[in-house]
């Protein structure tokens, strides 16, 4: 049934359990985290992520967050091939439409 064949896989791990969230990264094609504040509980998620190679998307709107992340996994990311996405939840939505529309005019 198609329900079943595409459920994903849930793996819970705590924040601070680096080699936990490494070993669902490598077991993982995409993390999507929605657990905040990202700042407080995310960055080893990130780290994990960008080191094994998976792609990794959270909701946040926490920029200055998504910066330092940037700033320090970035070209760890990019060596192992992982895509970092930030921002993709309501938070950001209607910044990014405003921007959009002052763009059109």
């Amino acid at each position: 049934e198609a329900a079943t064949m595409f459920a994903p896989t849930v793996f819970i791990a705590d924040g601070n359990d680096i080699g936990g969230l490494k070993k669902i990264a490598q077991k993982s094609k995409v993390v999507l985290n929605c657990a905040g504040p990202y700042a407080r509980y995310s960055s080893n998620v990130v780290a994990a992520c960008a080191e094994e190679g998976a792609d990794y998307v959270d909701i946040t709107a926490e920029i200055d967050w998504v910066a330092e992340m940037r700033l320090k996994y970035g070209q760890v990311a990019k060596k192992s091939g992982a895509r970092i996405v930030s921002f993709c939840g309501y938070d950001s939505i209607p910044s990014d439409l405003a921007l959009f529309a002052a763009v059109q005019s």
